[in-house]
C-alpha cells in the first residue's frame, strides 16, 4: 500500500501496488480480485467465520443443556 497525496487538491488516497503485470508497478482497485490475489479475503471472512462457529457450538450446547435438563425434570416430577 502507498499514500498517494495530491497538494493541488489536498486530497490523499492509499493505493494498493501490485508487480506482477510486465514487470511494472500497476496501482490495483480494492475488488474482489485483489482480495483473493493477495489472500487479505483471510483478514475478514476467518474472524467472521469463527464468529459463526463458536455462536454455533455455544447455541447448540445450550439447546443439548436444555433438552437434559428437561429430562431431568420429567424423571424427578413422575417419581412422585
Amino acid at each position: 500500500m502507498v499514500l498517494i497525496i495530491d497538494v493541488t487538491l489536498l486530497r490523499s488516497d492509499v493505493c494498493n501496488i501490485r508487480y506482477d503485470v510486465r514487470e511494472r508497478w500497476v496501482l490495483a482497485p480494492e475488488d474482489l480480485y485483489f482480495y483473493w490475489q493477495t489472500g487479505r479475503w483471510l483478514d475478514f471472512y476467518l474472524p467472521s467465520a469463527l464468529t459463526w462457529w463458536v455462536i454455533l457450538i455455544v447455541a447448540g450446547g445450550g439447546l443439548l443443556l436444555f433438552q437434559q435438563a428437561k429430562k431431568i425434570r420429567r424423571v424427578d416430577f413422575n417419581r412422585y
